[in-house]
């Protein structure tokens, strides 16, 4: 795999994981390194940020999680939470009802929201999704969306595990335009 070149970072085979590479070798538990050596989840909130979009239309999984406490204040990101626990209720804040096309505060199920997502979209969602969950890993996925009454458009998608007692019982990160 090629590196991926950001403005501000530089990612290699080394420091990702993508569920569509299977190529003999290829490492899935690697956690992300700044290119400093450091691993921290500022890291990925840079990628989530700076990186062009399409870059990560095939999905990223990483391991170090980030801090989303500031992302939840930035206007620009819409907040979501799925608790698996429960059969997978969604929660999200208003800029990701907006995104769906959708007045906020109505009620949501993860089917319908999926079902928003294009079809190439929602295959490359529940592959990284599943591979992440399967190894309490989070995510990054650029995805085509149909919102309700409006025409289709690109989001980015952040997830990050929840653990209890060392299983994922949900999901939680942002949603941005594109």
């Amino acid at each position: 795999m090629r590196p991926v070149t950001g403005r501000s970072i530089s990612i290699t085979s080394s420091a990702i994981a993508s569920p569509l590479c299977n190529k003999p070798g290829f490492r899935h538990d690697l956690a992300m390194t700044s290119p400093n050596g450091a691993q921290n989840g500022s890291f990925v909130m840079a990628m989530f940020h700076e990186e062009p979009a399409g870059t990560f239309a095939d999905g990223l999984v990483f391991r170090t999680a980030p801090d989303l406490t500031s992302v939840q204040q930035d206007p620009d990101n819409g907040y979501w939470h799925c608790n698996i626990a429960d059969h997978e209720s969604l929660t999200w804040s208003e800029k990701v009802y907006d995104l769906f096309g959708l007045p906020a505060g109505a009620p949501i199920a993860r089917d319908w929201a999926v079902a928003r997502y294009s079809e190439p979209s929602r295959r490359a969602l529940e592959r990284v999704r599943a591979f992440g969950l399967n190894r309490d890993l989070g995510f990054i996925l650029d995805a085509e969306i149909c919102p309700e009454g409006a025409a289709s458009r690109w989001i980015r998608v952040l997830a990050v595990p929840i653990l209890a007692n060392g299983r994922v019982v949900g999901l939680h990160g942002v949603k941005r335009a594109l």
